[in-house]
Formats: C-alpha cells, structure tokens, sequence
C-alpha cells in the first residue's frame, strides 16, 4: 500500500476513488478507523531505494 502524510501522520491508502478522494487507514494503529480525504490533502512519503 502507498503511505502517505497527512495531518503530519503517516497514513496507507485503503482505496482511491476516480473523484480524487481517497479512504486512508492510519499507519500501525491497532484501530482500524478510515478517513475520507481528498488527494489534494495529502503529500507523498519521498523513499530512497
């Protein structure tokens, strides 16, 4: 899954819809609460392989 900031916390997209919202599932939290934000409110994590 691609990890994301938002809120200044690390964030996995759960699923992307075709309007540019995106479901975002909280990175290691034992809740499984999803949020609803669109893709225009979150950056991208830079990874250096």
């Amino acid at each position: 899954m691609e990890v994301v900031i938002y809120n200044e916390e690390l964030y996995e997209v759960f699923y992307t819809y075709s309007s540019g919202y995106c479901e975002l599932r909280k990175v290691e939290s034992v809740i499984h609460d999803i949020i609803l934000v669109h893709r225009s409110e979150v950056s991208s994590v830079e990874t250096s392989a």
